[in-house]
């Protein structure tokens, strides 16, 4: 599912910053916006380790952001309740 936009926590850029060979960090950047916008899987392999470290521990993140944008787009749980209390009325 291509976004058009994801949370970038302050947790996020703390722990990338301690990533201290600059392409290494661009790399895990890249790799995080392109996981989160357009769902491109990164070849881990490929990532510099840093970069993949950082990607593995950001992702369960940007999965449950994902998860719930999706719900939302489906009306999510509020609308799911509102209609099963209409229906008992």
């Amino acid at each position: 599912m291509k976004r058009s936009q994801f949370t970038f926590y302050e947790s996020f850029a703390t722990a990338l910053k301690r990533i201290r060979k600059r392409s290494d960090r661009c790399a895990a950047y890249d790799a995080i916006v392109d996981y989160a916008l357009y769902g491109l899987e990164p070849d881990m392999e490929e990532l510099p380790n840093p970069a993949a470290i950082a990607l593995e521990v950001i992702r369960p993140h940007l999965d449950a952001a994902r998860r719930k944008a999706i719900s939302g787009q489906k009306g999510g749980l509020a609308g799911a309740a509102g209609k099963q209390n209409e229906s008992k009325d």
